[in-house]
């Protein structure tokens, strides 16, 4: 587990309350990614954009360099895009893009998941990778064999009562979702009442927690002792609220920001052959309020 940082409890953020103890709680996770404004000069930003494809079979595009963040859209292997050096600040790590012929959508990606081509380069882009065609091959449309190449995913949720629900408005929109378990590493928030050396000793003090309204589970720390987790939370500032209860009773709390496998349930519409009308699809669902992505099954 990771060391802790320790941060005091104080007015900030507490809407004006007094603490009634000067205890402290510790809050670790990922680190704030710290962006710097690029500087180039005349020539430089006049070969700032270069053109490359996606060559991994999907790649998530989101809206800032954060591989937790949100993703506002999914490419898929041969989309062409365009990388805008101009305002990407770890050169080989991040690329600031703009799909071109798609959706147009602007994020950032991972650069080693695109394939780079000049802009004046002469060697033709390949937007699918397909085996080449025969001499005398027929002109027809191919054969389907598979239930879809492509889907839309509406939402990933924790909660299933909620899946159920989103799950219910389409229907009534006229579509035919499915609910789609699966497991990702979601950041949780766990609050502990307190680390012990030994079991017996988190024991009797689990006691104590209860009958102050706090009950509480045995957890085994990587360090080898024993934590008394209360309360484990997806958002921050229900971690920190409890903390300062905690706080209120004349206990020390911590807070432990870390990712951990969660079940969650994917909401998707649709199996399409074709990537346009999953495009379709998606314009239709966002016209409803929802921000759904384009997915390759």
């Amino acid at each position: 587990m990771d060391e802790p940082v320790v941060r005091r409890l104080g007015r900030v953020g507490w809407g004006r309350r007094r603490l009634k103890r000067g205890g402290a709680f510790v809050l670790t996770g990922a680190a704030l990614l710290l962006l710097g404004q690029a500087t180039a000069s005349k020539v430089a930003e006049a070969q700032a954009r270069e053109l490359a494809t996606v060559k991994s079979a999907e790649l998530h595009v989101y809206s800032q360099m954060d591989p937790t963040g949100k993703v506002v859209h999914t490419l898929l292997r041969g989309d062409l895009v365009e990388i805008d050096h101009g305002v990407t600040p770890a050169e080989g790590e991040w690329c600031s893009i703009t799909e071109i012929g798609g959706s147009g959508t602007s994020g950032y990606v991972r650069c080693t998941k695109l394939e780079r081509r000049a802009a004046g380069s002469s060697k033709p882009l390949r937007y699918i990778e397909e085996p080449p065609q025969k001499p005398m091959a027929k002109t027809t449309e191919p054969e389907v064999t598979q239930d879809g190449r492509y889907t839309l995913q509406v939402a990933s949720l924790v909660l299933k009562r909620n899946a159920l629900a989103l799950k219910a408005r389409l229907e009534r929109l006229g579509f035919h979702p499915i609910v789609r378990l699966t497991t990702t590493p979601i950041t949780r928030h766990q609050v502990y009442g307190g680390q012990f050396g030994s079991r017996k000793e988190a024991e009797m003090f689990a006691e104590r927690l209860s009958r102050d309204g706090f009950p509480a589970k045995l957890v085994e720390l990587d360090d080898g002792r024993v934590g008394l987790e209360v309360e484990s939370y997806f958002t921050l500032n229900e971690a920190i609220d409890l903390a300062h209860r905690l706080q209120e009773q004349d206990y020390t709390p911590k807070i432990v920001s870390r990712a951990v496998p969660t079940p969650v349930h994917q909401v998707r519409v649709g199996r399409y052959h074709r990537r346009a009308d999953a495009l379709k699809t998606l314009e239709q669902l966002k016209r409803e309020g929802l921000t759904p992505i384009i997915v390759r099954q």
